[in-house]
This record gives C-alpha cells, sequence and structure tokens, in this order.
C-alpha cells in the first residue's frame, strides 16, 4: 500500500511540473502573439499615416448598421 501511495504521489508531483513548464510554453507563444499583433498594427499606422492626406486629418467611416432579426422586413 505504502509503494501504491508512494507511486502516485511521484506521478502527481511529475505531472504537476510537466504542467508548469507546458503553462510557461503557453505564456510564452501568446506573449509572442502579443508581440506580432503590435508590431503589424505599428506598421499599419505608421503606413496609413503617410498615405493620408496633406492636411493632417484623420477620417473615419462608420460601417452601415446591421439589421436584426426583430426589425427585417417580413
Amino acid at each position: 500500500m505504502k509503494k501504491l501511495i508512494s507511486i502516485l504521489g511521484i506521478v502527481i508531483v511529475s505531472a504537476g511540473l510537466s504542467a508548469c513548464n507546458t503553462m510557461k510554453g503557453v505564456g510564452k507563444d501568446v506573449e509572442r502573439g502579443g508581440e506580432k499583433i503590435q508590431s503589424g498594427a505599428s506598421s499599419t499606422q505608421k503606413g496609413s499615416s503617410t498615405s493620408g492626406s496633406s492636411t493632417g486629418t484623420t477620417t473615419t467611416t462608420t460601417p452601415p448598421a446591421s439589421t436584426s432579426p426583430s426589425t427585417a422586413p417580413k
């Protein structure tokens, strides 16, 4: 019985340690993904600021309003 408890304890500790490494890996992947998104947004922002009008004004467009099912014509 003691041997079974010892083996079970080792398995649980091993699983816990491997889960920590896995979470570290996921954290690094998410961080890299965030950096890529941030750099993409920065380059897009830089590109759009140089291709705008020479007055320095920013134009925004509003998307058309969507029709919800309750207000759609029948």
